[in-house]
């Protein structure tokens, strides 16, 4: 008998990591989130994400470790005239033809102090705003290099949303792996 009890002990916790569903960068058992108030919704790959919801802004946030993070931002009533004023942005907006996503990544690449690792026109799933993705390297905070930041912004009738991951240039891969997972489950309705 208690060879049995032990056994049970063994096998039981071994069934059970076999059947949770955290798993980790592109498989398809991560979780869905709903996101009603903007329209959208997309997976993290981990149940354990933070979520704040302040005014007209939506912050989903999860730190897979220490060198690798996914958020989401929406902000529910931007107005693009608004900051006409500021001469920066004023010139961003002027320098990309006036094409607000664009300009908006311009003003990351500034404010990181990056490099602009790529740029192109994408659209989403369902509703499929406009919106483009950006990939910019910028020196790390936490290490000696340069960390990754990858990111899909989306604006349409005064709603924003970003899509980001970020991680350390050395966890490239993992952060390609995670990206394909992250970005092909956004979906707007």
């Amino acid at each position: 008998m208690k060879k049995i009890i032990i056994i049970i002990l063994i096998v039981y916790p071994v069934f059970l990591f076999a059947q949770d569903p955290i798993t980790i960068g592109g498989d398809n058992n991560w979780f869905n989130v709903l996101a009603p108030r903007g329209n959208f919704s997309f997976q993290m790959p981990q149940s354990g994400y933070n979520q704040r919801d302040t005014l007209s802004t939506l912050f989903y946030s999860l730190e897979i470790d220490t060198l690798l993070s996914l958020q989401v931002h929406h902000i529910g009533n931007v107005h693009t005239e608004m900051p006409v004023s500021d001469p920066v942005w004023q010139q961003l907006l002027n320098q990309n033809g006036g094409d607000t996503l664009r300009a908006v990544g311009a003003m990351m690449l500034l404010l990181t102090n990056g490099t602009l690792e790529g740029i192109q026109n994408i659209t989403a799933s369902g509703a499929q705003p406009p919106g483009i993705e950006i990939g910019i390297k910028y020196p790390s905070e936490k290490i000696a290099g340069n960390d990754l930041l990858i990111s899909r912004i989306y604006y349409q009738a005064g709603k924003f949303v970003a899509f980001t991951l970020t991680s350390t240039e050395g966890d490239a891969v993992r952060l390609g792996s995670y990206k394909t997972s992250f970005f092909n489950s956004i979906y707007f309705y």
